[in-house]
């Protein structure tokens, strides 16, 4: 028949139950119902209150995230490490003050970003309100320092800033500025090639050059002078539109190469913009992150 082991509710005594009977403790003599003697000891089991001893633990974590923090320079596991040691102890400044250190990578990071910053003042506030006397001073200056040198680092980005806004807005003007220029020199090549056109198309060079040599071979052949005066003024006229010709083709290449230097010069800038644009854009995260 098989025995359960119990214990008595008077002294304490070791009882041995048999197939659940009732029975009289051998050590004070108190009665006992076996179903009782059971369940009050599966009661005191379950309800049991365990005293665990958890320095060794800390002591451990927070070696081992020193260990990643500054021989490793695994920021991150570092971080999560002394996180897991404020949740076992809030009390123990070395936590928090871990948190500060691995976050700004043993104050050596520069790019915190405000919303970051204000968690790392709670931390640091954390480990400076439950550090002892003697580490509070040099916490809070520690940390006042690295706070200094991130508010000139941000006044410092700031100004970048500023500045790059304005260079935008200096190349900006500039475009609008090149753009008139632009539309005027394709105005100018527009009337030089649409004379151009009305030159070729009425072949006025041809039909002068022509006219010339007849004038000319009739004036040797007649000799009058009637026809010399004309002959001369059909040869000037010639030059004349020879040389204005030749005017509008320069004046529509010069144009065309205006052109061309103008609409790389928007190009240029337009390439400024985009890489300031992109400066402030990492300015103002930096700024914010």
């Amino acid at each position: 028949m098989p025995l359960i082991e119990g214990k008595c509710k008077n002294c304490g005594g070791k009882l041995s139950i048999a197939d659940g009977k009732n029975g009289i403790c051998p050590f004070c003599g108190t009665s006992y119902i076996a179903e009782d003697v059971i369940n009050y000891n599966n009661y005191n089991i379950n309800n049991a209150t365990l005293s665990i001893d958890l320095t060794d633990t800390i002591e451990q974590k927070l070696d081992n995230a020193d260990t990643y923090l500054e021989k490793f320079k695994d920021y991150a596991k570092a971080y999560e490490i002394y996180k897991e040691v404020t949740e076992l102890t809030a009390n123990d400044y070395r936590g928090w003050w871990g948190l500060v250190r691995a976050k700004t990578e043993d104050f050596t990071k520069a790019e915190i970003g405000s919303a970051t910053m204000q968690q790392l003042t709670t931390y640091a506030n954390y480990a400076i309100s439950v550090a002892d006397k003697s580490k509070k001073t040099i916490l809070q200056q520690t940390f006042n320092a690295y706070l200094t040198k991130e508010e000139k680092r941000k006044n410092q980005k700031t100004s970048e800033l500023h500045t790059a806004e304005k260079q935008i807005e200096v190349i900006k003007e500039k475009q609008v500025k090149v753009n008139s220029e632009l539309d005027a020199v394709k105005q100018q090549n527009g009337t030089a090639n649409a004379r151009l056109i009305i030159i070729k198309e009425f072949y006025i060079n041809l039909i002068l050059i022509c006219a010339t040599i007849i004038l000319f071979l009739f004036f040797a052949i007649t000799q009058f002078t009637a026809l010399l005066v004309f002959s001369v003024l059909s040869l000037v006229g010639t030059a004349a539109m020879l040389i204005f010709t030749s005017q509008q083709k320069d004046t529509a290449n010069k144009c065309v190469n205006i052109i061309a230097k103008k609409e790389e010069e928007l190009n240029q800038l337009s390439s400024e913009i985009t890489t300031l644009q992109s400066k402030i854009s990492e300015i103002k995260t930096s700024l914010s992150a």
